[in-house]
């Protein structure tokens, strides 16, 4: 217990007893328990834990993302982020943390996130299907994979989708 006490020089100094360093194994102990059980968790065999636990990781390195904005040259590609975020939780210490359940579903969503990001695949595939309906013939599309950029087949839709991207990039269009 603290208690006070007048030094020689007639100040009083609050004596406290020598105590043991503050140790943080116990809680990251307690905490990475706790995250393992819920990245446990499974519903028909689909684990929704490990997912939600995944989605709460890439959703914290999209705040740090919008944090560090101003700090980050503009020059900076869209897919070193997540990429950097993958790596990141796949280290040891965070694997300690979080588990290996949710350290492989974040893994897995930052590094979609930089492979959207490098190569646009969902504007890719929407490109190739694009105006297709189920149970309808599209006259565009019917039979035809190749073609010439008049009868708008699939490889020039794709062709178009990616002059879009790289346009994009260069700042054009």
């Amino acid at each position: 217990m603290d208690t006070w006490k007048m030094n020689d020089a007639g100040t009083l100094v609050l004596d406290r007893p020598k105590s043991e360093p503050v140790s943080l194994e116990a809680p990251v102990k307690i905490l990475a328990g706790t995250m393992e059980k819920i990245a446990d968790i499974k519903i028909f065999n689909v684990p929704l834990g490990a997912a939600g636990l995944g989605l709460v990781t890439v959703s914290a390195v999209d705040a740090l993302r919008g944090l560090l904005a101003g700090v980050i040259p503009a020059a900076t590609p869209m897919w070193l982020i997540p990429a950097a975020g993958a790596v990141l939780v796949n280290t040891r210490m965070v694997r300690d943390v979080m588990g290996d359940l949710a350290c492989n579903a974040a893994g897995l969503i930052l590094t979609a996130d930089a492979i959207q990001a490098l190569f646009n695949v969902r504007g890719i595939i929407s490109g190739l299907v694009g105006g297709t309906h189920l149970g309808r013939s599209n006259s565009n599309l019917a039979g035809s994979l190749v073609g010439s950029p008049a009868d708008g087949s699939v490889v020039q839709q794709a062709q178009l989708v990616m002059d879009d991207y790289y346009a994009g990039l260069q700042g054009g269009r």
